[in-house]
């Protein structure tokens, strides 16, 4: 039996969710909606969260797209007992269910199920960690990213959707796994400000497709101050999807 974390509860697309989350250990943010906002999935899909952690993306998910069913894993058991309990204050346990399991190697129950994949995997931060928990979950070794892709391959049915948020220093590696297994490759940059270099890079697939790859415009999400701009507050606030999808005439996404 695994030793109870301590958690905060903690508020969610302006307060629609709430997730409990480790008080010291890695804590999910705007990544996690960004991420789960940009899946293309519809009802009665089945999506499968890598490395879900608290839940957070998980539930931000199923909160968005009625009918979906969103399958989390983690190594973390401590964890995945505060992701249970997140589904469940949110009503969402029925839609939203976590289990022990790692990437490697994919657990063949798991294998050819999932419509859509999502991962937002361990990768190595410039700053030192406080923690124990939170070095565990940001610092991955210099082929995890690459392993979480080749498990979400192996997860997605033929031309299921995989899609991934990670730092710009990690997409090259990513790439490289997804390179004759995956095609339709998306390149959408996250600016913190418009004129700052991009932190965050979503990066989404097709399992099977042979479409040449894109480099969206992106989206910027601070305006003056803190303040979010409006296009990333419909996201973060109000639950809007995310398309990454190419527009006709050069325009930017719509969210």
């Amino acid at each position: 039996m695994t030793e109870p974390l301590k958690a905060t509860r903690d508020a969610f697309l302006g307060g629609r969710i709430h997730v409990f989350q480790p008080r010291h250990g890695f804590r999910s943010g705007q990544e996690a909606v960004l991420m789960a906002a940009a899946v293309p999935a519809r009802a009665r899909d089945q999506v499968l969260d890598l490395g879900c952690g608290s839940g957070a993306a998980s539930l931000a998910l199923a909160t968005r797209i009625g009918g979906v069913h969103v399958t989390g894993i983690d190594v973390d058991e401590a964890v995945l007992d505060l992701a249970r309990m997140s589904a469940a204050e949110n009503g969402l346990s029925e839609r939203a269910v976590f289990h022990l399991g790692s990437a490697a190697p994919l657990e063949k129950s798991l294998r050819g199920r999932f419509a859509h994949v999502m991962f937002n995997p361990p990768f190595h931060e410039a700053r030192s960690t406080k923690t124990e928990a939170r070095q565990t979950a940001t610092h991955g070794d210099d082929a995890l990213v690459a392993q979480f892709a080749r498990a979400g391959l192996l997860a997605l049915k033929d031309k299921g959707t995989l899609t991934a948020i990670i730092p710009p220093a990690r997409v090259s590696e990513l790439l490289a796994a997804l390179h004759g297994k995956a095609g339709a490759i998306t390149l959408f940059p996250l600016w913190p400000r418009a004129g700052e270099a991009a932190r965050r890079v979503i990066v989404q697939a097709r399992k099977g497709a042979r479409t040449p790859a894109s480099l969206m415009p992106g989206l910027v999400l601070h305006g003056k101050g803190q303040n979010y701009t409006p296009e990333a507050e419909r996201i973060l606030r109000h639950g809007n999807g995310l398309s990454l999808q190419p527009q006709t005439g050069g325009a930017a996404p719509r969210c």
